[in-house]
């Protein structure tokens, strides 16, 4: 009888001791209040974000229309081309602002420097958080809609684009 209870003893000792040994160490999780603070510039600034893109993009089409209406516009095709691209790479740009604010709030909170590359995309910005976001448990369907409204606002800007490139090509745009 002894021996089976010291058996059971080992057995379970062995089991706790396994599972605290084994224990998924979770570097990313942070404490609660990251999620809080995370959460909040999300929620703050994607409406932010998203209207300075529909003020480029409204640009972009009082841009087109005096394009249209321009008689020069052959001579100044070039111009017009630049301040489309210009107008494309802000919203293309714009949600890096939310994410370079991630980026501050992980590292104090993770007490480190994530050693960002200097860089203008937030594609790359929002690699190096997915595993924070993801262990923490973050929602960013606001991110990926938004993500997804930049992309149909540049798609517009670069159909804009195309037009006036081609423009003298062919009589009609």
């Amino acid at each position: 009888m002894i021996k089976k209870i010291i058996i059971l003893f080992l057995i379970v000792l062995l089991i706790a001791l396994s599972l605290l040994l084994f224990k998924k160490d979770d570097k990313y999780k942070l404490p609660r209040q990251y999620k809080i603070e995370i959460q909040k510039v999300i929620d703050e600034q994607t409406l932010e974000v998203k209207n300075m893109s529909d003020e480029s993009l409204k640009e972009a089409n009082n841009l087109f229309d005096k394009f249209q209406n321009d008689s020069h516009a052959k001579l100044y095709k070039d111009k017009y081309l630049d301040k489309m691209e210009y107008y494309k790479n802000v919203i293309r740009n714009s949600d890096f602002i939310i994410y370079n604010d991630m980026i501050k709030i992980t590292e104090k909170y993770a007490n480190l420097n994530l050693n960002v590359p200097s860089t203008d995309d937030s594609y790359t910005l929002e690699n190096i958080l997915e595993k924070y976001l993801k262990a923490n448990d973050i929602n960013t369907d606001k991110l990926i809609d938004l993500a997804k409204y930049n992309s149909k606002s540049v798609k517009k800007i670069d159909n804009y684009y195309e037009i006036i490139r081609k423009y003298g090509e062919s009589n009609n745009y």
